[in-house]
């Protein structure tokens, strides 16, 4: 390693400032983590409504719609990479992010919108090609906006504490959605609506105005803190071959893979245990419960994120992360007991557990990509914030499009049947019940693994730091 160091020409990365501030202001933390609102917004507005509209209200086959969206994640996983290489190398008088963010954000507002703008009268396969044509524009749109923003929040963050500070409010501010996104359904039932339909497009038109304003807030008051105008500009592929050389990225994509195809799986489940096994085929009363659960799990993620801030300040990101997957674990084993007919409402002592270790789990991950991207700063001598963030968007994503094709196979796989409303056989019943509890809790033990023996504590990335700002100095 000494000797690559030797080899590294440091002068193309320069502060933004001459001696930028160790900690961010709230200004800055609150303008920058708005941005992350209308987005999240515009994934639950379209993604997070697709079955229950377009499955439970429109009749279209939960194996169609899978598959629509497993197509989704793969062309969003397919042009991240470009996009975050293309923003690593842009240079303007507004920075290399903050254009990318203004362009994509107002674009994902015009997207949510006429998504759902289906025409009446339209056969299955005229909904699937419409919505399937919005989703793909809208996907594209969201890559514009979502590379360089989280490109510019790891680019933000200028230490090993202060990146859990920034991913914490950007998580705060993203539950958001989480609290509202639930609703989304119940919403497009009001009794002043002639259908779901008219409902959803009533809520898409309100939440991409929502996003338009949310994301130029974002454009105006935020700012880059790393100047790289001198930075030589870089090729895709060297860039990318630089990536899946670092054994750490590897080690984070993994557990981004684990839990994303984890989580998918479950939530997939979810709606469909607690229509037609929970209340006997009461979709009123299943999406309430998905509201109340949704939002209950939201509030108690958002109060946890300050715990788990804490936590990771006191006991090391790692160890953070591993109470967190902890806490997944046990609510997992514990949904097989508390979600039965018998006791409905049992399960909101989920949200204690689960919510509260997804919430910590995605917030600590975050942060320690930023940590890697130091390292690969030390080795390379480049900062390419937009091209890690877009491989690992890459690869979530692909997780996601695997996972979403997945639960419509799985759904058909264990014998589910709209038709037979809440009459499934009881093995069906088995398996849906098996896909929301102990499939999620094996999948979360095994993710414990790969934190065996974390490599980059506090002490090292501290060490990697100090040799940085010597060479920034330098330079």
């Amino acid at each position: 390693m000494a000797a690559m160091k030797d080899t590294v020409d440091p002068v193309s990365i320069t502060p933004a400032q001459d001696q930028p501030r160790e900690r961010l202001s709230r200004k800055e933390l609150f303008f920058f983590s708005i941005g992350g609102v209308g987005e999240g917004l515009a994934f639950q507005s379209v993604s997070g409504m697709a079955v229950p509209i377009l499955n439970l209200t429109l009749g279209i086959s939960p194996a169609y719609i899978s598959m629509i969206l497993s197509f989704r994640g793969l062309w969003d996983g397919f042009a991240d990479p470009f996009m975050g290489h293309f923003s690593d190398n842009f240079r303007s008088r507004w920075g290399r992010r903050r254009p990318f963010i203004l362009i994509g954000g107002l674009l994902v507002g015009l997207g949510m919108f006429l998504a759902w703008q289906i025409p009446s009268g339209l056969s299955h396969v005229g909904i699937l090609t419409w919505f399937a044509v919005a989703l793909l524009l809208l996907t594209s749109a969201q890559t514009i906006f979502c590379g360089p923003y989280g490109a510019l929040a790891i680019e933000m963050a200028p230490n090993y504490h202060e990146r859990t500070r920034l991913v914490a409010w950007r998580s705060m501010f993203g539950m958001v959605s989480g609290v509202i996104g639930p609703w989304f359904f119940p919403f497009c039932l009001l009794g002043v609506f002639t259908s779901a339909l008219q409902g959803v497009r009533w809520l898409s038109g309100i939440l991409g105005l929502i996003c338009i304003i949310t994301t130029i807030l974002t454009f105006l008051n935020s700012k880059e803190r790393m100047s790289t105008q001198a930075q030589e500009k870089e090729k895709l592929i060297p860039a990318m071959r630089s990536v899946a050389s670092n054994i750490h990225f590897w080690r984070i994509i993994a557990l981004y893979v684990i839990m994303i195809i984890m989580i998918n799986v479950s939530n997939g489940f979810n709606l469909y245990v607690n229509i037609f096994y929970v209340f006997h085929g009461d979709k009123v009363a299943g999406a309430r419960m998905a509201g109340i659960y949704g939002t209950m799990g939201t509030v108690v993620a958002a109060l946890g994120i300050p715990l788990i801030t804490w936590f990771s300040h006191r006991f090391q990101k790692h160890n953070a992360l591993r109470f967190a997957i902890g806490m997944m674990l046990v609510g997992q084993i514990a949904t097989w007991f508390v979600m039965v007919p018998e006791y409905p409402y049992a399960q909101l002592v989920l949200p204690f557990c689960f919510s509260f270790g997804i919430a910590s789990v995605f917030t600590i991950l975050s942060s320690m990509l930023f940590d890697v991207v130091d390292v690969d700063e030390l080795l390379s001598g480049k900062r390419r914030e937009g091209i890690f963030g877009a491989a690992c968007g890459w690869m979530m994503k692909s997780a996601g499009a695997l996972a979403s094709a997945l639960v419509g196979i799985l759904i058909v796989a264990v014998g589910f049947n709209v038709d037979n409303g809440a009459h499934q056989t009881p093995s069906t019943f088995f398996w849906m019940r098996f896909m929301i509890s102990f499939m999620p809790a094996i999948m979360a033990t095994s993710s414990l693994l790969l934190l065996i023996r974390y490599p980059l504590t506090e002490q090292r990335m501290n060490e990697i730091k100090s040799e940085l700002e010597a060479r920034h100095r330098a330079a």
